[in-house]
């Protein structure tokens, strides 16, 4: 056989080998996996951050109103969390990062998407839910305020308070999640860091003793109204909010 001729066949399969379904088929299946990768595992977070939660509601009820002791609480519910979940442990965090989700796909950001925004909330609220009883089976009590027996000013000063604190506290978190302006890359330097800020931005809720956390807060009310009794409260509550879903999808509804 000619040279010509081997170089010839040796052309005709290299180019059968690149339009092989074969070849075809695997290249596809390496972008299907590599896209599979990068989506979140979200069970994994819902179960990390629910165990987090739970973590950081029972060390704030059995911290006695210690802001060392419910940063401390804070610095194990991340450690425990971060690497499967990122250790948000707070709707403030979430939510946070939520509007830093990418607009588009080539977007790089350290966002979340809003289908992964919703397993953050649930988890993070039952967590605190089954924190807050946890605390009363161990400790006999569970730290929640009984808001309809607070004064309009304590409620005003109160969410000034937490709006200021949050603020401070989700800004702190930011800035040591980006590698752009974080001092450090070590976990244990940047977990120590949030908690710090924790402990500084409770400062501004002072009489209340606010965790700067939603889920916390609403956690423990639930808690609250099903220890005393009071749960048929809530079971209006949700009647009130389907009615009130329903009137808006009334309301909003488009004809064409």
């Amino acid at each position: 056989m000619s040279d010509s001729q081997q170089y010839l066949n040796q052309q005709y399969n290299q180019i059968n080998q690149q339009i092989s379904g074969d070849n075809i088929v695997g290249f596809r299946k390496s972008e299907l996996e590599e896209k599979n990768q990068d989506k979140p595992n979200l069970w994994k977070i819902f179960i990390f951050e629910l165990l987090g939660t739970i973590l950081f509601a029972h060390g704030i009820n059995s911290s006695n109103g210690s802001d060392f002791l419910v940063a401390a609480s804070l610095f194990a519910g991340i450690f425990l969390s971060c690497k499967h979940s990122g250790g948000h442990l707070n709707p403030a965090v979430s939510t946070a990062f939520l509007a830093l989700a990418p607009k588009s796909e080539d977007e790089l950001s350290q966002g979340i998407e809003y289908g992964t925004w919703i397993f953050y909330i649930s988890a993070q609220v039952i967590g605190a839910f089954i924190g807050g009883f946890l605390a009363e089976f161990v400790i006999g009590t569970a730290m929640a305020p009984w808001i309809a027996t607070q004064e309009t000013d304590w409620i005003l000063a109160d969410m000034t308070g937490e709006m200021i604190g949050t603020f401070t506290f989700v800004l702190v978190i930011l800035i040591m999640t980006d590698q752009r302006c974080s001092y450090s890359k070590q976990t244990i330097y940047i977990i120590a860091t949030i908690s710090v800020a924790l402990f500084f931005s409770r400062q501004f809720t002072p009489h209340s003793g606010g965790c700067l956390n939603p889920a916390i807060a609403l956690g423990l009310e639930f808690m609250k109204y099903f220890s005393t009794g009071q749960a048929k409260y809530l079971r209006k509550s949700y009647i009130y909010i389907l009615l009130a879903t329903q009137i808006r999808r009334i309301l909003t509804f488009k004809t064409y």
